[in-house]
């Protein structure tokens, strides 16, 4: 319930320059446009001594090249397998170890990163997040481990019910040839086209400040916060 309520308000920040006073009223928050580019949402809630975090990274699977579907997908989870100083195992544990939580996701129109700590390890959060977007291992081996997974899982999906297929050709049916029309997690043949290197060219190009917001809301001083931030 706690997380639900957070990530609600978390959503009411990201949302807010398309709300309308009239019929949505917004918690008090403070917006900081970095000199990079990047937007801070920053809410104090001092109800409950936790923190939730949600960085957004505008681009997502519309911006993949042709034939590489599924790229967006896979870049969302092979950061979670290691950054910064801690392979996957150390950077899962770091999470787990203080009953955190912390999850990337690719969509249609960006990647986004959600996370939750007690107010006590924000610290580690930040740290987190920050290695996570700014210093993602990208592993090869790591890579082609979770490529091959999601190929099997399509695999498997296919040889299933088909009424599991009926999102992804609906998709393909409305939108045709537009970025919409393509499978999110990508198909067989596309994810087996994606290289490494196809990764790492994807995230110098479409991983930056200039178009990132970062909302954070929760059990935390505003002006500390945006330091450190």
């Amino acid at each position: 319930m706690i997380a639900r309520h957070c990530f609600c308000v978390l959503a009411l920040l990201l949302l807010a320059p398309v709300a309308i006073a009239d019929e949505m009223s917004l918690p008090d928050f403070e917006r900081v446009e970095l000199d990079n580019g990047a937007i801070l949402l920053l809410a104090e809630r001092h109800d409950v001594p936790l923190v939730g975090l949600q960085a957004i990274v505008r681009g997502g699977a519309i911006a993949e090249p042709e034939g590489l579907h599924g790229l967006a997908s896979l870049l969302a989870g092979v950061t979670q397998k290691g950054a910064g100083r801690r392979d996957a195992a150390a950077f899962a544990e770091a999470v787990a170890a203080v009953g955190g939580e912390l999850s990337v996701a690719a969509g249609l129109e960006s990647i986004s990163v959600s996370a939750e700590f007690l107010a006590r390890d924000a610290e580690l959060m930040l740290e987190l997040v920050a290695d996570l977007l700014q210093r993602p291992a990208l592993d090869e081996e790591e890579l082609t481990k979770l490529r091959d997974r999601s190929i099997n899982l399509i695999k498997a999906v296919k040889g299933g019910d088909p009424g599991d297929l009926l999102p992804s050709y609906g998709n393909a049916f409305l939108f045709g040839p537009h970025p919409y029309g393509n499978p999110l997690g990508g198909s067989e043949t596309s994810l087996a086209a994606i290289t490494h290197d196809d990764l790492l060219e994807y995230y110098a190009n479409h991983v930056g400040a200039d178009r990132l917001i970062v909302a954070v809301v929760g059990d935390f001083n505003a002006e500390a916060m945006k330091a450190r931030l």
